[in-house]
């Protein structure tokens, strides 16, 4: 198809260029009639609309496709585990619960978590940053944790 409206535009191409000359050829020697050559470089003009409107249509119609499976195709949130869920509801200090449990509930900021992860996102945010700048092997300090955070909430709720 892509071939074909390639053809046609050049087809109305040269078209265009004939009836720009046939004008020119007018406006130059007086010869000819300006009328005949404004029709058709007005034809010309009005082919061309249509067949660059044609495919700005066929071009919408095909991104729509792509646009519903790649809706498809997008991973689903991560249901939260039912522990983890009851730690971020009770909203705990981190600093009374097990390291291990800190660094579960701080891993699910990888996660796409859907609604679930903007119900709970200040609780999660305060164990992400409990456990990176004072439980992590390498340690950060708490603006820079909160910064990640939202940095890797961002990028797993957009990752495909």
């Amino acid at each position: 198809m892509d071939t074909i409206v390639d053809v046609i535009a050049g087809v109305l191409g040269v078209y265009f260029i004939i009836a720009m000359l046939m004008f020119f050829h007018w406006f130059y020697f007086r010869k000819g009639s300006p009328k005949k050559s404004l029709i058709h470089i007005g034809i010309s003009v009005a082919l061309l609309c249509v067949v660059v409107g044609v495919q700005m249509l066929r071009w919408q119609s095909i991104n729509a496709e792509l646009a519903a499976e790649k809706a498809a195709q997008a991973p689903k949130p991560v249901v939260i585990a039912p522990e983890l869920l009851a730690i971020l509801v009770t909203n705990a200090d981190p600093a009374s619960l097990d390291p291990s449990q800190v660094a579960a509930v701080a891993a699910l900021a990888e996660q796409r978590l859907g609604e679930a992860g903007t119900q709970h996102a200040a609780a999660l945010k305060q164990y992400f940053v409990y456990y990176h700048s004072k439980l992590a092997e390498k340690t950060v300090p708490e603006t820079i944790a909160g910064i990640n955070f939202d940095a890797q909430r961002r990028n797993a709720e957009r990752m495909p």
